[in-house]
């Protein structure tokens, strides 16, 4: 059974529609082009679900998400320091999720207690739609020695192109596509700026996105070692057979957080419409919270929603991802995606 069957649950709605619903006089609306329009909208999920079966390192070609601290998986660079690692690449295989494969540069500064780390991370069941996920970020030997002789994984903080210390930096955080276009992320908050966590997310929470744009999880300050919150923003440039409409732009969020025996949650809500123009660069977040949640003008119509939830447990490393897509097309036909991947 290919992972399109396994994975794939399409409702009674979908499949009449995309068994051959004219909606135009040139035949059907589709095109042919059914199986790359799901791929692309559902890319979200793909990247954060990974993939049932994992990478072997044959499969992982030769050395090019923040680079993983699993010091006891990655054993090739355990008590590497950054002095050790400048001018090097590290290879992760089935990271950050099964079945992706990323690439880290280290990188020497003018400073001497201060590193670039770039990573490029590859999808090789996605190739055909997403080409990779670009970061890049400065790391700062905390214990200001200028030596550069602390360990990486354990003395690192996170700070931006001046030094000083920001964990929501990062040079560059993209997704790129095969098409051509960009999705852009920026981290907008952590639990350092916030000064507390989010509660964990509830993997069987609602599939539907909220109502209120000022919609905000739960937060706590017990029990919890991480939370962040990310958003992104994507000029569509794909021909995608649901639309007709040439504009189509991306807004999303992502919502995480880890407590300290290892357990992490999240929850994303990603939002397509049809624009009469595109925005030119990264929207205003308020902009983007205000589509995301059901707001915009009025010259603009949603084409998808999607949710995403997911939970890893620490004890097991037991992964289970749930994403459901309510589609409305370009001639008013509706549609559901439910998406599931355990492992």
């Amino acid at each position: 059974m290919t992972d399109k069957l396994k994975y794939f649950f399409i409702s009674i709605a979908a499949i009449l529609v995309l068994a051959g619903c004219d909606g135009n006089s040139n035949g059907s609306w589709l095109d042919g082009k059914s199986v790359d329009g799901a791929d692309y909208v559902l890319a979200g999920y793909y990247m954060m679900a990974g993939e049932e079966e994992a990478l072997s390192d044959t499969d992982s070609g030769t050395s090019r998400a923040t680079a993983s601290t699993d010091v006891t998986r990655y054993s090739d660079y355990n008590e590497k320091t950054f002095t050790d690692l400048a001018g090097t690449t590290m290879r992760f295989v089935n990271y950050p999720e099964q079945g992706q494969k990323t690439y880290t540069t280290v990188t020497a500064t003018g400073d001497p207690d201060i590193f670039k780390f770039s990573s490029r991370t590859e999808y090789p069941n996605r190739e055909d739609v997403i080409d990779y996920y670009l970061e890049e970020y400065y790391l700062k030997d905390a214990t200001g020695t200028g030596s550069g002789t602390d360990y990486w994984y354990e003395e690192g903080v996170v700070v931006d192109d001046a030094g000083d210390e920001d964990a929501t930096f990062r040079e560059t955080m993209e997704v790129h596509f095969q098409d051509g276009s960009v999705r852009y992320e920026w981290i907008t908050d952590t639990s350092t700026t916030m000064g507390t966590y989010y509660s964990p997310f509830d993997y069987d929470g609602d599939m539907s996105i909220p109502s209120d744009e000022d919609w905000a999880p739960d937060t706590t300050d017990t029990g919890m070692a991480w939370s962040s919150k990310v958003h992104y923003y994507q000029n569509v440039q794909a021909d995608i057979g649901w639309f007709t409409v040439e504009n189509k732009e991306i807004f999303g969020v992502r919502y995480y957080t880890e407590d300290d025996d290892g357990d992490s949650s999240c929850v994303a809500y990603e939002h397509m419409i049809s624009s009469e123009s595109i925005s030119t660069g990264i929207v205003a977040l308020d902009s983007l919270a205000e589509w995301i949640f059901g707001g915009g003008d009025s010259g603009d119509a949603t084409l998808a929603e999607t949710v995403i939830r997911y939970e890893l447990t620490g004890s097991n490393n037991r992964k289970t991802t749930r994403s459901q897509t309510e589609i409305v097309d370009s001639f008013g036909n509706t549609l559901t995606i439910d998406m599931e991947n355990e492992y």
